[in-house]
C-alpha cells in the first residue's frame, strides 16, 4: 500500500514538472527562435498568467499594427478566435526606443493589455483578462518584425476592480513581417 502511494506521487510529480518545464521552455524562447518558425504576416503569443500558459501552443495569430504619431495599436486573433489588443499611446510615444510604458488601471490611455480567448465556442464563452498593473515594452519595429513583452498583473474583466483576484503576467509576442498600417510618422522615426 505505501509502495503503490509512493510511486503514484512519484508519478504525479514528474508529471508536474514535465507540465512546469513545458510552460517554462516555451516561453523562454528566443524571440529570434520563434521568427525562424512563423510565415510572413503571422504572429505567436507566448502568456503566461499565474504560471499557466494561456494560448495553446498551436495558436497561430494574425492581424495589424496601426501607428500614429500619438497611439500605437497591436490587435491579432488566433485560429481558436483567441485575441490580443495592446495599445500605447501619449504624444511621442516612440522617441526613445525601446518603448516602455508603465500599465496602470487608472491610466489606460498610456498603455493597455486585453487578452482573451473562447473557452466554450457554442455557447459564445470565453476568458478575458485586462492588464491592471505592470509595463509593456516594444522591443522592436519594422516592416521585417515586431516584438512587444509585457509584465504585470491582469485581472479578469468581471473582477478586476478587486486587485485581491489579479494574477502574475508574462508575456512575448514575435510578429514575422507584420500588416503595418502607418500615418504621420516616417519609417526613421518609427523603426528600430
Amino acid at each position: 500500500m505505501i509502495a503503490r502511494t509512493l510511486s503514484f506521487y512519484f508519478i504525479l510529480f514528474l508529471f508536474g514538472s514535465s507540465v512546469s518545464s513545458c510552460t517554462s521552455s516555451s516561453t523562454s524562447k528566443k524571440p529570434s527562435e520563434i521568427l525562424a518558425t512563423l510565415k510572413e504576416g503571422e504572429a505567436k503569443v507566448l502568456f503566461t498568467i499565474d504560471n499557466q500558459l494561456f494560448y495553446s501552443d498551436s495558436s497561430v495569430f494574425k492581424g495589424e499594427i496601426t501607428a500614429f504619431d500619438h497611439a500605437f495599436r497591436i490587435n491579432i486573433t488566433d485560429q481558436f478566435q483567441g485575441n490580443t489588443v495592446i495599445a500605447i499611446g501619449g504624444d511621442q510615444w516612440f522617441t526613445t526606443k525601446p518603448v516602455t510604458k508603465a500599465v496602470d488601471t487608472n491610466n489606460q490611455t498610456q498603455a493597455s493589455a486585453m487578452i482573451g480567448r473562447m473557452t466554450d465556442p457554442v455557447n459564445r464563452r470565453g476568458l478575458g483578462y485586462i492588464m491592471t498593473s505592470g509595463e509593456i515594452t516594444l522591443e522592436a519595429l519594422s516592416e521585417e518584425k515586431a516584438i512587444l513583452r509585457l509584465k504585470g498583473q491582469v485581472g479578469e474583466y468581471t473582477t478586476m476592480g478587486n486587485p485581491a483576484t489579479w494574477k502574475p503576467i508574462e508575456g512575448l509576442i514575435v510578429y514575422k513581417k507584420p500588416l503595418l498600417k502607418v500615418q504621420g510618422l516616417t519609417p526613421q522615426q518609427l523603426y528600430f
